[in-house]
């Protein structure tokens, strides 16, 4: 295959803190074309994120975040020509807490002006809302308005505008019904310097059209176009992958769904564009691996069982470029170059099953410039060590380049590169047309262990060439690829309801959550673990969990400053996802450092700290019940138990659960987990995922309700089990749950009800850390339900369940304890027991 752009090596020295890499191993990335490695600015330093880029005439607006502490987030919006700044100021300040999100630039043209529209998401109480304000040429500021639905988070905001206008506007709305793609419309009056009815049957705003609602939770819609000819874009699981699903508006009218993809791989994150009154649009969106999400487990040590169709997240991407007409179907496009993909053999000898595996071209975004050329500026790296067969080194990190061609009358141009990296998922890239080219900014900057004297802030760039594009064609044209498809039908939830049972005259609900898991943010597999969307995206839409906690490490969040903005960002995506009654992410971390390696959970958002102080001093600071910690998993490795010394003091309040099981390393803690126990500790247990491992590791909890407290209150209640399936499990005595104390002097009888996802083959009754009785099902039988019991001097008792298929689950212990015995209150801290157990404090 034609080599149109070479490869460049660029070897990456990991300065590393607290942690050790054995090698420093090459990242990949495809060099630019002759004299087209391009220079940009930081325009703008420090605590300043999430740009939005506009052309007008011969100035370059922007629209930026200012991260300040204490106070949250401000909007400003700055004014350039020349490489130099005209003004600068805020249009939201910031205020104790103030969330913003998604600047987004449109302009439309009155008589004799042109109006740039600034819309933002903003959380205000407990929903985030859309926002917009309209500004004259001159940065005038005409009006502005909050556009509020009680009990709806809107996000994930995109925006079009043409001519005159309106300004089309699509967005993600959740609420504890679900989730959905809606459209507004924006317009405005020059006469009489007010916002306007749109034209046609599009609504105007504050009243949003549905697009699309689903079970599967639509991601990342985009929209280009007016109310003549507009294509609305979104992704969404389909119960096997992610696929883009469209609708074109016509004349005011939505044409029915239609698939653009329909594959076995990850297809998502799309982006659309079109020149001003084309018929046809332009839409890029990123390509990935098949079984994205499926159930995969680690090696411990190794890390190097991944292939292409098999492993973490984030193993392999790929750009894809269409061309759609007014009638959803997709036009010839010649394929996007993508060197990595064209040299793969230069990567070295490859395990069986990787061929792909390491190459990234990945968050594309699109526009039209004047001379109607489609650009694309992506961003790209290549892990050459990730498909071979020796271990898969890791805590290294270098950053996505930065890359960008245009689609030109002959075929796609030459590579032009940008310097000044991206550094973690999440940070944003946007761009803005010209007459001869685009401008593009982006947020550049990591702040984790290392020392890093890369530039963090905001980075720009003009790209100006001559050419001219594609030509255009009519949906008459008879070169097409495929005929539009009708949307295939979503697979329906895999749980529509949750599981419930009745203990003590109450129903209780079961949820399903994983409560250790990481993203790029931590340096550990910044190149495999995937971003926050990922984690998101995998929890929401193929896992359907009720919670999460994103465990990333303290020491990668800025040294643990609860003031960084690294902690201000995912914070922010804690409250952009929660969708009450449906799902509960957590504000959490991993506090790792040897004994303090634990995750910590919590209901407030600043609880963030560093690993230095013992965990003793750190469960000190905790003065109320709405933070827990959870050591990471104890097991064993090379005959030396991992966090070691982690048992030698316990405060049952602030740390009431362990990781009996964990996916990234194929591990059971549960013979660790007999010290404690046997110390008296009263520890809980779940499972966990940490790294890379996905639909293998279950923290279940059984909860009065679906809401976020609830849910925490069964976590701290120790009313969970841990599973590598979804198992449903229930240990209980009369209306006692595992995860108490019970005081008896009398027998304590023993209700066990075991309902499997496959045959069972044992369910075993463990009592003071030895299996005392084994409870075999009839033949092919997935359920069990038995009745034991256990008396002093017994301590604690649990279940162990084991499938056929090798799936396990492992319940919380209950405890026995004479009524005669009372042990002193030895807490750790003011706050209060818990109701329904009592707590040992610190033992030592």
């Amino acid at each position: 295959m034609r080599r149109s752009t070479p490869f460049l090596w660029v070897l990456t020295v990991a300065v590393l803190t607290g942690c050790s890499a054995t090698m420093n191993p090459a990242f990949r990335y495809d060099a630019p074309a002759d004299d087209l490695d391009l220079s940009s600015d930081v325009i703008l330093e420090g605590n300043r994120y999430d740009p939005a880029v506009l052309r007008l005439d011969d100035e370059t607006w922007l629209a930026w975040l200012d991260y300040e502490p204490d106070r949250g987030d401000s909007l400003w919006i700055g004014r350039r020509r020349e490489g130099a700044w005209i003004s600068r100021r805020a249009v939201v300040e910031a205020a104790h807490g103030t969330e913003l999100a998604r600047p987004t630039w449109t302009r439309t043209a009155g008589r004799d002006t042109t109006f740039a529209w600034l819309t933002w998401e903003q959380r205000q109480k407990e929903n985030w809302d859309l926002a917009w304000a309209v500004f004259d040429a001159s940065a005038r500021e005409l009006e502005r308005a909050v556009l509020t639905i009680p009990g709806v988070n809107v996000t994930e905001h995109a925006a079009s505008a043409e001519g005159d206008g309106p300004v089309l506007i699509v967005a993600r709305h959740e609420d504890r019904n679900g989730s959905r793609i809606a459209l507004t419309a924006l317009g405005y009056d020059p006469a009489t310097l007010r916002a306007r009815l749109a034209p046609g049957r599009v609504a105007v705003a504050p009243r949003w059209d549905n697009v699309h609602q689903t079970s599967a939770r639509p991601w990342a819609p985009d929209i280009a176009g007016d109310p003549a000819g507009a294509l609305i874009v979104w992704d969404e699981f389909d119960g096997t992958s992610f696929q883009i699903r469209a609708r074109v508006l016509r004349d005011g009218v939505l044409g029915p769904t239609v698939s653009l993809t329909d594959s076995d791989r990850f297809e998502a994150r799309p982006v659309v564009g079109r020149a001003a009154g084309a018929d046809s649009f332009w839409i890029a969106w990123e390509e990935g691996e098949r079984g994205w999400g499926a159930r995969y487990i680690g090696n411990d040590q190794a890390w190097n069982n991944s292939t292409d169709d098999r492993g973490s997240l984030h193993r392999l991407r790929r750009i894809r470029v269409a061309r759609i007409g007014l009638d959803g179907e997709r036009l010839d496009v010649p394929p996007l170059d993508l060197p990595a993909y064209e040299e793969v053999e230069t990567l070295g000898p490859r395990r069986d099953g990787v061929r792909e595996m390491g190459l990234y071209y990945e968050r594309p975004q699109l526009v039209v410039d004047g001379a109607e050329r489609p650009w694309v500026v992506y961003r790209h790296f290549a892990q050459s060590q990730l498909g071979r067969p020796e271990i898969t080194h890791h805590h290294i990190e270098s950053g996505w380049r930065l890359y960008a061609r245009a689609l030109e009358r002959d075929g796609w141009s030459p590579l032009h590169r940008l310097e000044h990296d991206q550094r973690d998922g999440q940070q944003r890239l946007s761009l803005a047309p010209g007459p001869d080219g685009i401008v593009a900014a982006w947020t550049t900057g990591r702040t984790d262990r290392r020392e890093d004297e890369r530039p963090r802030g905001v980075a720009i760039a003009h790209i100006v060439r001559e050419g001219a594009g594609p030509r255009r064609r009519s949906t008459n044209d008879p070169e097409r690829t495929a005929a539009p498809s009708p949307a295939r039908a979503t697979a329906p939830p895999r749980r529509p309801d949750s599981p419930t049972t009745e203990v003590g005259g109450k129903t209780w609900h079961l949820a399903f959550g994983d409560l250790h898991r990481h993203t790029d943010i931590s340096l550990c597999f910044a190149f495999f673990d995937g971003s926050l969307d990922d984690a998101y995206r995998y929890a929401r839409s193929v896992e359907q969990l009720d919670f999460l906690g994103i465990t990333d490490h303290t020491r990668d969040i800025d040294q643990g400053d609860v003031q960084s903005l690294l902690w201000w960002r995912a914070t922010k995506e804690v409250t952009r996802h929660h969708a009450p009654g449906a799902f509960h992410p957590f504000y959490s971390y991993e506090r790792s450092h040897d004994d303090t390696d634990h995750n910590v959970i919590s209901l407030r958002d600043d609880m963030l700290r560093n690993f230095p102080p013992p965990l003793p001093e750190f469960w000190a600071e905790i003065h109320d019940d709405r933070t827990i910690t959870i050591p990471h998993t104890t097991h064993t490795v090379a005959d030396e138990p991992y966090n070691g010394t982690v048992w030698d003091y316990q405060d049952d309040q602030r740390r009431p659960l362990a990781e009996v099981y964990q996916g990234f390393r194929d591990v059971s803690a549960l013979r660790e987990l007999q010290v404690p126990l046997e110390k008296g500790y009263h520890i809980g247990m779940i499972a966990s995922s940490d790294h890379l491992s996905t639909g293998a590791s279950y923290a279940a909890a059984w909860t009065e309700s679906l809401d976020r407290e609830a849910v925490f209150d069964a976590l701290r209640s120790r009313r969970t089990y841990g599973a590598t399936d979804r198992i449903r499990l229930v240990l209980r005595s009369g209306d006692h749950w595992m995860g108490e104390i019970v005081q008896t002097d009398d027998p304590l009888p023993l209700q066990i009800e075991v309902t499997g996802t496959g045959p069972l083959e044992a369910v075993e009754l463990w009592v003071d850390g030895t299996k005392r009785e084994t409870f075999t099902p009839a033949a092919e039988s997935s359920e069990l339900r038995v009745a034991t019991e256990v008396r002093a001097p017994d301590r604690y008792a649990f279940v162990r369940v084991v499938q056929r298929d090798g799936n396990r689950a492992w319940s919380s212990p209950i405890w026995l304890e004479p009524t005669t015995t009372a042990p002193p209150d030895m807490s750790t801290g003011p706050a209060a027991p818990h109701r329904g157990f009592r707590f040992a404090g610190r033992l030592r």
